[in-house]
């Protein structure tokens, strides 16, 4: 099952004449694929669904794989997964793969190199 959690924070921070609002976005994916579908000849809907999910999962192993080779294309429009996180796999954040199974793909989403900046903007406050 895919599971998609998308968390957004923002806070301000004020000094004598601007306001400063600063704002952050924490996804959270989970990626339990199912292994063992090809062990079962049944077209349940959980294979279905699993069969969905490793699609997703190859789409997201070849956009990790094109960041790491720098490569100029990178095939984020491949799945809704990739387009959705498309910001959080290789634009400009923090990202951190807690990987349970998948040491491969971790070790290599390792060598993703991005540049982050802190998302500001300024407000000016109007003295009544």
């Amino acid at each position: 099952m895919l599971i998609l959690k998308r968390v957004m924070v923002e806070y301000r921070v004020k000094d004598e004449c601007n306001i400063i609002n600063r704002v952050g976005k924490l996804s959270l994916i989970d990626l339990a694929g199912s292994e063992r579908a090809h062990a079962t000849d049944q077209r349940t809907l959980r294979s279905l669904e699993g069969a969905n999910i490793n699609r997703s999962l190859l789409a997201l192993s070849s956009c990790i794989n094109a960041l790491v080779e720098g490569k100029k294309h990178v095939p984020y429009r491949n799945a809704k997964l990739t387009q959705r996180f498309k910001d959080s796999i290789g634009g400009p954040c923090y990202t951190v793969m807690i990987a349970d199974i998948t040491l491969h793909w971790a070790d290599r989403a390792k060598e993703i190199r991005t540049k982050s900046c802190q998302n500001v903007s300024k407000s000016f406050l109007l003295d009544a």
